[in-house]
């Protein structure tokens, strides 16, 4: 049974479901209950209904409701236990402290960042994030534009979808038409050092015509085994008052990601020390030829990240020759 972006379900949905699957007749198996707007009571429901009854119930989807690791604790006891029959509890990738550890820590926790939004804006913004989800992004090529040595991209995006950027691989879900406007920044190392964070790739500042952006995948270059460390990448959303830590809705084999709710500098961070882990990172190796201030010409070597443009690194480097 789905029921998957359902999103009049709520709490008081499972409650009735749960009368359901407490009968004994009921030989349900798989239950996928995803970006439902579930909340804890929802899983005390459905902890409760598969310890009433000798349940068939073996797989149950969860993830897409912004659960924590307590929300969860009594389904995931029903996994550990061998005397239930459930076995596979899908949840959200990466799962945020309670609120009483987060209350210790110095950084700031998005736990929602739908928060801001009227009902009335809330039901197309969670279409957009299931569309998302549901069907590839249209690819476009921005405008360029160059100040000095700054680099920015304009798109006028013609309506609601997902379009994907081929320069900077960004993916941006749009609720409406409007024009897009973003550009790298550089990070502020203090603010990442007081949050005990790392740079995980470049700082994009966005900013929108419209209130029209509200998902965006931001491209990573992490190996399988990378991704295989339970929380090892977060989105840094930087502001004027400081800094957020989001939790992604979801970490693929190329995006991170994340809900947003009003926009500024979005950027990747690494929650561990990244040098602890012995990781390989893809990249390219540009070579440089300095013909004009040296005799004999001279060669400079640059290993770029694939997320970092070649034509913002030629800008920088104008008086040399890309080889």
């Amino acid at each position: 049974m789905d029921l998957s972006s359902n999103y009049k379900l709520q709490d008081s949905g499972v409650e009735h479901l749960c009368g359901f699957l407490e009968n004994p007749h009921c030989r349900l198996e798989t239950l996928r209950l995803e970006y439902c707007d579930l909340s804890e009571i929802s899983c005390e429901y459905l902890a409760s209904a598969l310890k009433s009854s000798p349940s068939y119930l073996s797989e149950l989807r969860l993830r897409g409701n912004n659960l924590q690791e307590s929300d969860l604790k009594q389904l995931s006891e029903l996994v550990e236990n061998p005397q239930w029959r459930l076995e596979t509890l899908g949840v959200d990738r990466t799962i945020e402290p309670s609120n009483e550890k987060a209350c210790d820590s110095e950084e700031t926790l998005d736990m929602n960042p739908l928060a801001d939004l009227s009902e009335d804006d809330i039901e197309p913004v969670k279409l957009m994030l299931f569309l998302s989800e549901s069907q590839p992004p249209s690819s476009f090529t921005p405008e360029e534009q160059t100040e000095s040595t700054q680099m920015s991209y304009r798109f006028r995006c013609p309506g609601p979808g997902v379009f994907q950027c081929t320069l900077t691989r960004l993916v941006f879900v749009m609720a409406q038409e409007a024009e897009l406007l973003y550009r790298n920044v550089q990070w502020d190392e203090s603010l990442l050092q007081q949050a005990g964070k790392t740079a995980a790739g470049p700082l994009f500042n966005i900013t929108c015509s419209e209130d029209a952006v509200r998902q965006l995948h931001l491209p990573h270059c992490e190996t399988k085994e990378a991704l295989c460390v339970d929380g090892l990448l977060s989105v840094a959303h930087i502001f004027d008052d400081g800094m957020s830590i989001l939790k992604p809705m979801r970490i693929n084999d190329t995006h991170v990601i994340v809900n947003v709710s009003h926009l500024s500098a979005f950027g990747l961070i690494w929650n561990f020390v990244k040098k602890s882990f012995k990781i390989p990172e893809p990249g390219q190796v540009l070579l440089f030829l300095r013909f004009k201030d040296t005799v004999p010409p001279k060669i400079n070597v640059f290993l770029l990240h694939e997320r970092i443009h070649l034509s913002e690194v030629s800008i920088e480097h104008s008086g040399g020759l890309a080889l």
